[in-house]
Protein backbone atom coordinates (compact mmCIF):
# COMPACT_ATOMS: atom_id res chain seq x y z
CA UNK A 1 0.00 0.00 0.00
CA UNK A 2 3.05 2.30 0.30
CA UNK A 3 5.45 2.63 -2.63
CA UNK A 4 8.42 3.51 -0.42
CA UNK A 5 7.88 0.35 1.64
CA UNK A 6 7.58 -1.66 -1.56
CA UNK A 7 10.83 -0.28 -2.94
CA UNK A 8 12.67 -0.83 0.34
CA UNK A 9 11.49 -4.41 0.88
CA UNK A 10 11.27 -5.75 -2.67
CA UNK A 11 14.10 -3.76 -4.28
CA UNK A 12 12.72 -4.32 -7.80
CA UNK A 13 15.10 -4.21 -10.74
CA UNK A 14 12.38 -2.70 -12.96
CA UNK A 15 9.61 -0.22 -12.13
CA UNK A 16 6.75 1.28 -14.13
CA UNK A 17 5.66 4.75 -12.95
CA UNK A 18 2.20 4.82 -14.51
CA UNK A 19 0.23 7.86 -13.23
CA UNK A 20 -0.20 10.40 -16.02
CA UNK A 21 -0.27 13.33 -13.61
CA UNK A 22 3.12 14.82 -12.84
CA UNK A 23 2.84 15.98 -9.23
CA UNK A 24 4.79 13.03 -7.79
CA UNK A 25 6.86 11.98 -10.82
CA UNK A 26 10.05 13.49 -9.42
CA UNK A 27 9.50 11.92 -6.01
CA UNK A 28 8.77 8.50 -7.49
CA UNK A 29 11.71 8.57 -9.90
CA UNK A 30 14.26 9.68 -7.32
CA UNK A 31 13.10 6.91 -4.96
CA UNK A 32 13.57 4.38 -7.76
CA UNK A 33 17.01 5.77 -8.59
CA UNK A 34 18.00 5.42 -4.93
CA UNK A 35 17.59 1.62 -5.16
CA UNK A 36 19.14 1.57 -8.65
CA UNK A 37 15.98 0.50 -10.48
CA UNK A 38 15.52 0.89 -14.21
CA UNK A 39 12.09 1.43 -15.73
CA UNK A 40 9.56 3.44 -17.70
CA UNK A 41 7.53 6.51 -16.76
CA UNK A 42 4.34 7.92 -18.21
CA UNK A 43 4.36 11.26 -20.01
CA UNK A 44 4.49 14.20 -19.46
CA UNK A 45 7.73 13.85 -17.56
CA UNK A 46 7.44 16.54 -14.89
CA UNK A 47 5.70 19.76 -13.88
CA UNK A 48 8.69 21.90 -14.89
CA UNK A 49 12.31 21.72 -15.97
CA UNK A 50 13.73 22.02 -12.45
CA UNK A 51 12.09 18.69 -11.63
CA UNK A 52 13.06 17.19 -14.98
CA UNK A 53 16.71 18.21 -14.54
CA UNK A 54 16.86 16.52 -11.12
CA UNK A 55 15.34 13.35 -12.55
CA UNK A 56 17.73 13.17 -15.49
CA UNK A 57 20.71 13.85 -13.22
CA UNK A 58 19.69 11.00 -10.91
CA UNK A 59 19.51 8.38 -13.64
CA UNK A 60 22.61 9.57 -15.47
CA UNK A 61 24.63 9.55 -12.24
CA UNK A 62 23.60 5.97 -11.59
CA UNK A 63 23.83 4.86 -15.26
CA UNK A 64 20.18 3.84 -15.03
CA UNK A 65 18.01 3.30 -18.11
CA UNK A 66 14.54 4.84 -18.21
CA UNK A 67 12.07 5.11 -21.06
CA UNK A 68 9.04 7.39 -21.31
CA UNK A 69 5.57 6.69 -22.69
CA UNK A 70 5.89 8.29 -26.13
CA UNK A 71 4.02 5.36 -27.65
CA UNK A 72 3.07 7.38 -30.74
CA UNK A 73 6.73 7.56 -31.79
CA UNK A 74 7.25 3.90 -30.90
CA UNK A 75 4.81 2.74 -33.61
CA UNK A 76 6.49 0.80 -36.41
CA UNK A 77 4.76 3.04 -38.97
CA UNK A 78 6.33 6.18 -37.48
CA UNK A 79 9.77 4.59 -37.29
CA UNK A 80 9.55 3.56 -40.96
CA UNK A 81 8.15 6.93 -41.98
CA UNK A 82 11.12 8.78 -40.52
CA UNK A 83 13.48 6.64 -42.59
CA UNK A 84 11.42 7.28 -45.73
CA UNK A 85 11.27 11.05 -45.15
CA UNK A 86 14.66 11.81 -43.62
CA UNK A 87 16.93 9.21 -45.21
CA UNK A 88 15.20 8.34 -48.49
CA UNK A 89 13.75 11.75 -49.43
CA UNK A 90 10.13 10.65 -49.79
CA UNK A 91 8.91 14.28 -49.99
CA UNK A 92 12.19 15.88 -51.02
CA UNK A 93 13.70 18.49 -48.73
CA UNK A 94 11.54 19.00 -45.64
CA UNK A 95 10.52 22.68 -45.42
CA UNK A 96 8.16 22.76 -42.44
CA UNK A 97 5.98 20.81 -40.04
CA UNK A 98 2.48 21.92 -39.13
CA UNK A 99 0.86 20.30 -36.11
CA UNK A 100 -2.16 20.58 -33.83
CA UNK A 101 -3.25 19.22 -30.49
CA UNK A 102 -6.43 17.23 -29.95
CA UNK A 103 -8.41 20.46 -29.40
CA UNK A 104 -11.13 18.84 -27.28
CA UNK A 105 -12.39 20.32 -24.01
CA UNK A 106 -8.73 20.68 -22.97
CA UNK A 107 -7.86 22.92 -25.96
CA UNK A 108 -5.08 25.37 -25.18
CA UNK A 109 -2.80 24.89 -22.22
CA UNK A 110 -3.92 21.47 -21.02
CA UNK A 111 -3.93 20.08 -24.56
CA UNK A 112 -0.39 21.43 -24.96
CA UNK A 113 1.03 19.53 -22.00
CA UNK A 114 -1.04 16.31 -22.13
CA UNK A 115 -1.14 15.66 -25.90
CA UNK A 116 1.19 18.27 -27.33
CA UNK A 117 4.05 16.52 -25.56
CA UNK A 118 3.74 13.75 -28.21
CA UNK A 119 3.84 16.33 -31.00
CA UNK A 120 6.97 18.01 -29.61
CA UNK A 121 8.64 14.61 -29.43
CA UNK A 122 7.72 13.85 -33.04
CA UNK A 123 9.04 17.20 -34.26
CA UNK A 124 12.39 16.38 -32.69
CA UNK A 125 12.25 12.85 -34.10
CA UNK A 126 11.94 14.15 -37.66
CA UNK A 127 13.92 17.43 -37.45
CA UNK A 128 16.33 17.18 -34.50
CA UNK A 129 16.48 19.59 -31.58
CA UNK A 130 14.90 23.02 -32.09
CA UNK A 131 17.07 26.12 -32.09
CA UNK A 132 14.47 28.73 -31.07
CA UNK A 133 10.79 29.26 -30.20
CA UNK A 134 8.27 32.10 -30.49
CA UNK A 135 4.59 32.05 -29.55
CA UNK A 136 1.31 33.83 -28.80
CA UNK A 137 -1.22 32.64 -26.19
CA UNK A 138 -4.67 34.08 -25.53
CA UNK A 139 -7.65 33.21 -23.34
CA UNK A 140 -11.11 34.27 -24.55
CA UNK A 141 -9.36 36.57 -27.01
CA UNK A 142 -7.19 38.34 -24.42
CA UNK A 143 -3.40 38.21 -24.09
CA UNK A 144 -2.40 35.72 -21.39
CA UNK A 145 -0.33 36.79 -18.36
CA UNK A 146 0.78 34.87 -15.29
CA UNK A 147 -2.47 35.92 -13.61
CA UNK A 148 -4.32 33.70 -16.10
CA UNK A 149 -2.63 30.50 -14.99
CA UNK A 150 -4.90 27.76 -13.74
CA UNK A 151 -4.84 24.14 -12.72
CA UNK A 152 -5.69 21.61 -15.41
CA UNK A 153 -8.36 18.95 -14.97
CA UNK A 154 -5.47 16.62 -14.16
CA UNK A 155 -2.53 17.65 -11.96
CA UNK A 156 0.12 18.24 -14.63
CA UNK A 157 1.44 21.63 -13.50
CA UNK A 158 0.12 25.12 -14.30
CA UNK A 159 -1.50 25.81 -17.68
CA UNK A 160 -2.94 28.88 -19.38
CA UNK A 161 -4.78 29.91 -22.52
CA UNK A 162 -7.42 28.48 -24.82
CA UNK A 163 -5.64 29.53 -28.02
CA UNK A 164 -1.96 28.74 -28.57
CA UNK A 165 0.16 29.35 -31.67
CA UNK A 166 3.86 28.49 -31.52
CA UNK A 167 6.73 28.32 -34.00
CA UNK A 168 10.03 26.49 -33.67
CA UNK A 169 13.16 26.96 -35.74
CA UNK A 170 15.25 23.94 -36.72
CA UNK A 171 18.52 23.49 -38.59
CA UNK A 172 18.53 24.49 -42.24
CA UNK A 173 15.80 27.09 -41.87
CA UNK A 174 13.06 24.48 -41.33
CA UNK A 175 10.15 25.62 -39.15
CA UNK A 176 7.74 23.70 -36.96
CA UNK A 177 4.30 25.04 -36.07
CA UNK A 178 2.01 23.96 -33.22
CA UNK A 179 -1.52 25.16 -32.49
CA UNK A 180 -4.30 24.27 -30.08
CA UNK A 181 -7.45 26.38 -30.30
CA UNK A 182 -10.77 26.08 -28.50
CA UNK A 183 -13.56 26.10 -31.09
CA UNK A 184 -17.36 25.97 -30.99
CA UNK A 185 -17.37 22.72 -32.95
CA UNK A 186 -14.89 20.84 -30.73
CA UNK A 187 -12.23 18.36 -31.88
CA UNK A 188 -12.11 17.60 -35.58
CA UNK A 189 -9.70 14.68 -35.64
CA UNK A 190 -6.75 16.91 -36.52
CA UNK A 191 -4.45 15.74 -33.72
CA UNK A 192 -1.15 14.98 -35.41
CA UNK A 193 1.24 16.66 -37.81
CA UNK A 194 1.84 17.31 -41.50
CA UNK A 195 5.31 17.31 -43.04
CA UNK A 196 5.71 19.58 -46.07
CA UNK A 197 8.58 19.03 -48.49
CA UNK A 198 9.74 20.15 -51.92
CA UNK A 199 8.12 17.08 -53.53
CA UNK A 200 4.99 16.54 -51.48
CA UNK A 201 3.20 16.27 -48.14
CA UNK A 202 2.87 13.54 -45.54
CA UNK A 203 -0.15 13.67 -43.22
CA UNK A 204 0.03 11.84 -39.86
CA UNK A 205 -3.01 11.54 -37.61
CA UNK A 206 -3.32 9.72 -34.30
CA UNK A 207 -6.61 7.99 -33.60
CA UNK A 208 -6.13 4.58 -32.05
CA UNK A 209 -2.95 4.24 -34.09
CA UNK A 210 -1.11 6.12 -36.81
CA UNK A 211 -3.04 7.07 -39.95
CA UNK A 212 -0.54 8.20 -42.60
CA UNK A 213 -1.18 9.54 -46.11
CA UNK A 214 1.08 10.87 -48.87
CA UNK A 215 0.38 13.62 -51.41
CA UNK A 216 2.95 13.66 -54.23
CA UNK A 217 2.98 17.24 -55.47
CA UNK A 218 5.43 20.08 -54.98
CA UNK A 219 2.47 22.50 -55.12
CA UNK A 220 0.85 20.87 -52.03
CA UNK A 221 -2.45 21.20 -53.89
CA UNK A 222 -4.24 19.34 -56.69
CA UNK A 223 -3.52 20.85 -60.08
CA UNK A 224 -3.02 19.83 -63.70
CA UNK A 225 -1.27 16.63 -62.61
CA UNK A 226 -4.41 15.56 -60.71
CA UNK A 227 -2.40 14.41 -57.72
CA UNK A 228 -4.30 12.68 -54.92
CA UNK A 229 -3.68 11.26 -51.46
CA UNK A 230 -2.32 7.72 -51.26
CA UNK A 231 -0.85 5.31 -48.75
CA UNK A 232 2.88 5.56 -48.17
CA UNK A 233 4.39 2.54 -49.96
CA UNK A 234 6.14 -0.01 -47.79
CA UNK A 235 4.94 1.21 -44.39
CA UNK A 236 4.08 -1.52 -41.87
CA UNK A 237 0.55 -1.63 -40.51
CA UNK A 238 0.32 -2.18 -36.77
CA UNK A 239 -2.70 -3.99 -35.34
CA UNK A 240 -3.12 -4.44 -31.62
CA UNK A 241 -4.64 -7.46 -29.88
CA UNK A 242 -3.83 -5.84 -26.53
CA UNK A 243 -3.45 -2.12 -27.39
CA UNK A 244 -1.95 -0.76 -24.16
CA UNK A 245 0.62 -3.50 -23.65
CA UNK A 246 1.65 -3.69 -27.29
CA UNK A 247 2.07 0.06 -27.73
CA UNK A 248 4.47 0.17 -24.79
CA UNK A 249 6.38 -3.03 -25.54
CA UNK A 250 8.92 -1.37 -27.92
CA UNK A 251 9.74 1.17 -25.20
CA UNK A 252 10.16 -1.57 -22.59
CA UNK A 253 12.31 -3.72 -24.89
CA UNK A 254 14.50 -0.70 -25.62
CA UNK A 255 15.10 -0.11 -21.90
CA UNK A 256 15.98 -3.77 -21.37
CA UNK A 257 18.37 -3.75 -24.33
CA UNK A 258 20.36 -0.76 -23.02
CA UNK A 259 20.81 -1.85 -19.39
CA UNK A 260 24.53 -2.14 -18.68
CA UNK A 261 25.45 -0.25 -21.86
CA UNK A 262 26.57 3.32 -22.45
CA UNK A 263 23.77 4.39 -24.81
CA UNK A 264 20.36 5.63 -23.68
CA UNK A 265 17.09 4.04 -24.77
CA UNK A 266 15.83 5.40 -28.10
CA UNK A 267 12.76 6.77 -26.31
CA UNK A 268 14.32 8.01 -23.12
CA UNK A 269 13.77 10.11 -20.04
CA UNK A 270 16.03 12.69 -21.70
CA UNK A 271 13.56 12.84 -24.60
CA UNK A 272 10.81 13.55 -22.09
CA UNK A 273 12.78 16.49 -20.77
CA UNK A 274 13.43 17.82 -24.27
CA UNK A 275 9.71 17.71 -25.10
CA UNK A 276 8.90 19.49 -21.83
CA UNK A 277 11.51 22.15 -22.63
CA UNK A 278 9.76 22.91 -25.92
CA UNK A 279 6.44 23.28 -24.08
CA UNK A 280 7.93 25.45 -21.34
CA UNK A 281 9.61 27.50 -24.07
CA UNK A 282 6.21 28.27 -25.61
CA UNK A 283 5.06 29.91 -22.36
CA UNK A 284 8.38 31.68 -21.78
CA UNK A 285 8.54 33.14 -25.30
CA UNK A 286 4.96 34.40 -25.07
CA UNK A 287 5.41 36.02 -21.65
CA UNK A 288 8.63 37.71 -22.73
CA UNK A 289 7.27 38.65 -26.18
CA UNK A 290 10.56 37.40 -27.59
CA UNK A 291 12.07 34.65 -29.67
CA UNK A 292 14.01 32.48 -27.24
CA UNK A 293 16.87 30.11 -27.98
CA UNK A 294 17.43 26.61 -26.60
CA UNK A 295 18.48 25.42 -24.11
CA UNK A 296 16.33 27.63 -21.88
CA UNK A 297 18.29 29.48 -19.22
CA UNK A 298 15.33 29.65 -16.80
CA UNK A 299 14.31 26.21 -15.62
CA UNK A 300 11.32 26.92 -13.35
CA UNK A 301 7.91 27.10 -14.97
CA UNK A 302 7.36 30.50 -16.66
CA UNK A 303 3.79 30.74 -15.32
CA UNK A 304 5.05 30.67 -11.73
CA UNK A 305 6.01 33.95 -10.01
Amino acid sequence: SDYQEMLEKEKPALVAITPRWTTLHREYLLACAAIRAHGIIEKPLASDLTEADAMVKAIETGNLKWGIGFNFRALAEIQALRKAVVEEGLIGEVLEIRSRGKEDQRAGGEDLIVLGTHIMDLMRFFLGNPLWVSSEITAEGKWVTRRNRREATEPVGPVAGDCIHARFGFAGGVTGHFASVKTKTGPGGRWGLDLYGTKGVVCVRQNGGAHISLFRSSTWAPGKDVSSWEAVPGLPVTTFAEPVAERYSPIVRDVLDTIGKTEDPRISLQDGRASLEMIQGIYAAHLQSARLTFPLAERKHPLLD
